[in-house]
């Protein structure tokens, strides 16, 4: 008898991003799950966010490039305020200025990248 009551399995940036403390109750969090397994695959993409990458999650989740930036944005922020804070240094480490606040949409992705690629 099959077990109804397991969690289905979470892709290898989804477990990523729930690790790191990020709600997945957030648009954002579908978002960069979503352009992470694209850069992964398409890595030029992150040379040009707004022309490239945006305008894919938007076509996805019949967003605008807009919202998409703000989304993702807000999911970092909201991470980096109150997610795991260990995690966080342990893939940011000192990359980031503190002084800065939180890391731009292009550096958490490239940092959340090449740490699944280790």
């Amino acid at each position: 008898m099959p077990d109804n009551n397991r969690k289905p399995q979470l892709s290898r940036p989804a477990q990523l991003l729930h690790e790191l403390g990020m709600p997945s109750s957030l648009s954002g969090y579908r978002f960069l799950e979503f352009a992470i397994t694209t850069i992964a695959e398409q890595p030029h993409l992150l040379k040009n966010l707004d022309r490239g990458l945006y305008p894919r999650i938007a076509r996805k989740f019949d967003s605008t490039n807009g919202r998409v930036e703000k989304n993702i944005r807000c999911a970092i922020e909201r991470t980096w305020l109150r997610g795991n804070s260990a995690l966080i240094h342990e893939i940011f480490g000192y990359s980031v200025n503190p002084q800065q606040g939180r890391p731009s949409n292009a550096e958490f992705l490239c940092a959340v990248v090449d740490y699944l690629n280790r």
